[in-house]
């Protein structure tokens, strides 16, 4: 696996699941900041989810295009058990936008979160047994830089507020 996909989809996976077994307890504790923040079906509505949304756009996606497919693949392996999550954010408009759909299933559908894990452990497991490097990482950056980490994460807690 490429270092380029290897990167998008490690970014992909940490936008939206943090919650993994190997994620730091830094980002477990961000994830669940903006779970607990974003996540609420009586208050959560579109414009909420558009910032968010946005945040992802501005600090994460470099090719808009590969995270379009990406996004259109896991919808269709993972949102199926996400759609009763989802139910209950009626003052969310999903319908066609692929973008706000994933976003709020990547926060508040634990399903979801269940697929993407599920996921991301076979993918490991699998690039592990084909010798590719991935599995242990060591063909991984050992860090991202703090200050767009930072920025990110500013932006996602200005947006949920």
């Amino acid at each position: 696996m490429s270092i380029n996909k290897l990167l998008t989809v490690g970014l992909l996976v940490a936008s939206m699941t943090y919650q993994c077994s190997l994620a730091s307890p830094e980002w477990m504790a961000f994830h669940k900041e903006i779970k607990d923040g974003l996540c609420k079906p009586d208050t959560t509505d579109t414009a909420k989810v558009d910032r968010v949304v946005e945040c992802k756009s501005k600090h994460m996606v470099k090719n808009a295009d590969e995270m379009n497919a990406k996004m259109a693949e896991l919808d269709k392996e993972c949102s199926p058990g996400s759609e009763a999550d989802l139910k209950a954010y009626t003052k969310v408009d999903t319908a066609g936008d692929l973008k706000r759909k994933m976003t709020l299933s990547s926060w508040c559908s634990e399903s979801f979160h269940k697929c993407m894990k599920d996921k991301w452990v076979k993918k490991h497991k699998e690039s592990a047994a084909s010798g590719t490097g991935a599995g242990d990482g060591d063909d991984a950056p050992k860090k991202f830089d703090q200050a767009k980490i930072t920025e990110f994460q500013t932006c996602i807690r200005t947006a949920i507020k």
